[in-house]
């Protein structure tokens, strides 16, 4: 395992401050919506990220949080066998700044937030 991954992991010496995606994730989106009719981005992390840039690019999100040996209800969702479900714990940050979960700096998404459209 690189350090660059190590460094963004988000437990123990991984901890990072910036709630920011890692350099080349939002380039990577951006190729797909290049070849692709439809964008679906399903991020796997253990708190929100800062990803205005990919909100604004995929049609859909899912947050799957760290779903361990129930992920394969990420699959159910996106080929229409379930309907997404669930609210924000946490704000979802609009930037880096702040930690994850904290009400400093811009809020994208707030406490609650819900949407299956």
């Amino acid at each position: 395992m690189s350090h660059s991954t190590v460094r963004r992991q988000a437990n123990g010496v991984g901890d990072v401050a910036d709630a920011t995606l890692a350099p080349g994730q939002v380039s990577i989106v951006e190729r797909m919506r290049a070849v692709a009719d439809h964008v679906v981005v399903i991020v796997i992390a253990g708190r929100p990220l800062a990803m205005d840039p990919v909100f604004d690019i995929a049609d859909s999100v899912i947050m799957a949080w760290l779903p361990g040996s129930e992920g394969a209800g990420i699959t159910d969702v996106l080929f229409g066998h379930a309907e997404p479900e669930g609210t924000l714990p946490v704000p979802w940050p609009a930037s880096g700044t702040g930690a994850a979960g904290s009400p400093e700096g811009p809020i994208r998404f707030p406490v609650g937030y819900a949407s299956s459209e």
